[in-house]
């Protein structure tokens, strides 16, 4: 009878962590979703790290154009793409909410934004593969983002704000570029 009741609470516990991982994970991408990013952005309370905040250029475009199942494809790879760039330079990548990712970083402001640079290089040479309403076609897609540099001090949703005031900035100025915050 011990050794039935141990089974059971080890298939409780398992399937409790389960859900936990669940409840943090995008199911499209397989990233950390926006309750990882707020808990590891509230974990970094205090101390200094870089975000970038990054979206898909012309996303409807890819939905309009082979629909959105295809387009779900496209996030799936993007996100696969930006969680290995990610975990290979030590960061951690989220899916922030549609077409939307963020990045965190240990960096200073300039090598913020040359990895930021070094990423839409990336992503703009890289091919995606879709098989939509027009069949199956490779298509390039481009990326625009916002980068902030936290201090020591700041709350997590003020950074957020402003490396999307930055993304902004660089979707407003041409798209396809990365912009540094500024107050």
């Amino acid at each position: 009878m011990k050794s039935e009741n141990a089974e059971v609470l080890a298939q409780l516990l398992l399937d409790k962590h389960q859900l936990e991982r669940e409840l943090r994970t995008d199911d499209i991408t397989g990233l950390g979703n926006l309750r990882a990013l707020r808990e590891s952005l509230a974990a970094r309370q205090g101390t200094r790290y870089g975000l970038l905040f990054i979206d898909i250029d012309y996303f409807k475009q890819v939905n309009e154009a082979h629909g959105h199942l295809a387009a779900s494809g496209v996030l799936r790879d993007f996100g696969v793409m930006l969680g290995s760039l990610a975990a290979s330079h030590g960061e951690k990548a989220y899916r922030y909410a549609g077409d939307e990712f963020v990045l965190i970083l240990e960096q200073n402001l300039d090598t913020l934004m040359e990895r930021a640079e070094s990423l839409r290089r990336f992503v703009e040479a890289r091919l995606f593969k879709v098989d939509g309403h027009q069949g199956k076609a490779s298509l390039r897609i481009t990326v625009s983002i916002g980068g902030r540099l936290s201090e020591a001090d700041e709350a997590f949703e003020k950074i957020l704000s402003d490396a999307d005031k930055a993304l902004f900035e660089a979707k407003r100025k041409s798209r396809n570029a990365a912009v540094a915050y500024s107050a």
